[in-house]
């Protein structure tokens, strides 16, 4: 067995053995610093390497169709731990965000797999965004089209993530029933030293709001990136410096630690931020 067939038989392995799982970063309201949701992302946990990233498991994941399993699996566990907190916080979390593989969109059967894990787990369709790449988009418009508003239909909110890292065209915030725009990390990281990027980055929150969908920025890692995407409009932000991808049960340690009895989790943002 070669090396990439023995990586697939190891994952493969992974998740039937429970070596996977979801750490989930806050998606922070930057009108005031409150939590919007969480997104779920994907490690494996594995008994000799330690802790794995995606970047480690999709590529073979993918290749092989073991996406499929995967994305289910992790669909799966994102609305189970947010029908847990839900029970202990009420709405403190708002939503969960779920990447999805260009090849699990186009598989045949996708719709059914989300009602079905909706359903399973009692899940409120509308607690739930996925997130889908421009790729996506570029593989079979109209069939990506289709499916999407399948997807929509069942009320699961949409996001267009990674915009701007490759063949983005503006046409796709008008064709396609996205609710949110994700700009990608690499963007954020050019803010502070690119005078062209804070232009596009500007005129594609100025676009995005025009066709009435919110902005998120990821990737904010320092507090004068954090200040650039709150002066440029953005709506929403994530990165290491509003807080890390943390596992399930530090989510729920940081919620007791930071939210009122009664209230919205909120994070700390620059004072002009806040009107303060």
């Amino acid at each position: 067995m070669n090396r990439r067939g023995r990586r697939a038989q190891e994952i493969r392995d992974a998740l039937d053995g429970g070596e996977l799982r979801v750490a989930y970063q806050p998606v922070v309201e930057l009108h005031g610093g409150q939590l919007t949701g969480l997104e779920a992302l994907l490690r494996w946990q594995h008994p000799d390497r330690g802790l794995m990233m995606p970047n480690e498991i999709l590529p073979v994941a993918e290749s092989t169709g073991l996406i499929l399993g995967i994305g289910e699996w992790v669909l799966t566990q994102a609305c189970r731990d947010l029908q847990q907190w839900r029970q202990l916080y009420g709405s403190a979390i708002p939503h969960v965000t779920v990447n999805v593989s260009p090849f699990r969109v186009m598989a045949s059967g996708f719709q059914t797999t989300v009602e079905r894990v909706l359903q399973m787990t009692r899940t409120d369709p509308a607690d739930i965004f996925l997130e889908v790449t421009e790729s996506t988009l570029l593989e079979d418009g109209p069939r990506a089209n289709s499916v999407l508003q399948q997807i929509k239909d069942l009320g699961v909110g949409l996001i267009l993530d990674d915009f701007g890292t490759g063949y983005s065209s503006l046409n796709y915030l008008r064709r396609f029933p996205f609710d949110l725009l994700k700009i990608d990390r690499a963007f954020t990281k050019s803010l502070e030293s690119d005078e062209s990027t804070r232009k596009i980055v500007a005129g594609t929150i100025d676009l995005a709001h025009v066709l009435e969908l919110e902005v998120v920025v990821e990737g904010v890692e320092t507090a004068r990136q954090l200040t650039q995407v709150i002066d440029l409009g953005t709506d929403r932000a994530q990165g290491y410096y509003l807080c890390p991808p943390l596992p399930a049960d530090q989510i729920k340690q940081r919620i007791l630690e930071t939210a009122a009895e009664t209230g919205p989790i909120r994070f700390p943002l620059p004072e002009r931020a806040t009107g303060n």
